[in-house]
């Protein structure tokens, strides 16, 4: 259609800064759908950690309720030794537990182990207590557990793992 001798549209000028706020508009969309993504991808990591230092944590203190007693066998290794079952916890980088019929893995980074023995039966390797540190999520930053004695337990470990002597 013509109007006065011209034709209707637009003038190359306008069609350039059209298409310049377009690759603007589209490119600041697809830097806020990136930056979405990169931090969808940080949480899910998080949340997936701290979901399995919560399982972790919740299947120790099962397996704390159900031993007898634990003991240290080397500096990296716990058994939780109960009267019908003996679970092997090994903690290097990862966190396996092994039991006669199953073995688990934990995906969880630990950074330090500390134990803590009963007086009196420290040459049994009698774990009262043991710390680990985590190295992530920061959320979680170290886990306690402590499994308490009582007396009858305690004779009952004395006269299984100490040797009796004669005199």
């Amino acid at each position: 259609m013509r109007i006065d001798g011209r034709c209707k549209g637009f003038t190359l000028f306008e069609m350039i800064l059209a298409m310049i706020l377009g690759v603007v508009v589209i490119s600041s969309a697809y830097l806020v759908y990136r930056n979405l993504q990169v931090e969808w991808r940080q949480y899910y990591t998080m949340h997936n950690s701290i979901i399995e230092v919560g399982l972790f944590k919740e299947r120790v203190s099962q397996d704390i309720d159900d031993a007898t007693f634990i003991r240290s066998e080397t500096p990296n290794t716990l058994l939780f030794v109960s009267q019908t079952d003996t679970i092997r916890y090994s903690f290097d980088r990862r966190i396996c537990r092994s039991t006669n019929v199953s073995q688990d893995t934990f995906n969880v980074n630990i950074s330090h182990l500390r134990f803590g023995f009963v007086e009196g039966l420290h040459d049994a390797q009698i774990v009262e207590s043991f710390l680990f540190k985590i190295e992530k999520p920061v959320v979680i930053s170290q886990v306690q557990f402590l499994k308490r004695y009582s007396s009858a337990e305690l004779v009952y470990i004395y006269q299984k793992l100490i040797p009796q002597y004669e005199y």
